[in-house]
């Protein structure tokens, strides 16, 4: 069940879904893990990943790299830095889905009689 709904994410952003505004915005926020880029990396359509990254990297310079403040904490760029790689829009959405199919098939269990005969 993970398997697929990760390649069914994997082909809906890398397909028309990533000119989306709210993809985009998540894609930009979230970025991708190691695994997931790689995966990405495989698809046929690379520009769709190549624009995705190109306003990723837009965004983290903006975050990361903005001017710092008078107070801010002298370490605040390196932890933004460090918690690049703990965020991934693949993963979020697969763990959503799988907690979403969870939930349904629990619900089925509790309510319909016939299902806890499958």
């Amino acid at each position: 069940m993970r398997d697929t709904v990760e390649e069914h994410i994997c082909e809906y952003i890398m397909g028309a879904a990533m000119m989306e505004p709210d993809v985009r915005q998540d894609t930009n926020r979230l970025g991708f893990c190691f695994t997931h880029y790689q995966q990405l990396m495989m698809q046929n359509n690379r520009l769709s990943l190549g624009l995705m990254l190109n306003s990723h990297l837009e965004e983290l310079r903006g975050n990361i790299f903005e001017k710092k403040g008078l107070f801010a904490p002298k370490d605040a760029k390196a932890k933004k830095a460090g918690a690049i790689g703990d965020t991934c829009f693949v993963c979020s959405k697969v763990q959503w889905g799988i907690d979403h199919m969870l939930e349904t098939v629990f619900t089925m269990f509790a309510k319909d009689g016939k299902f806890k005969n499958l």
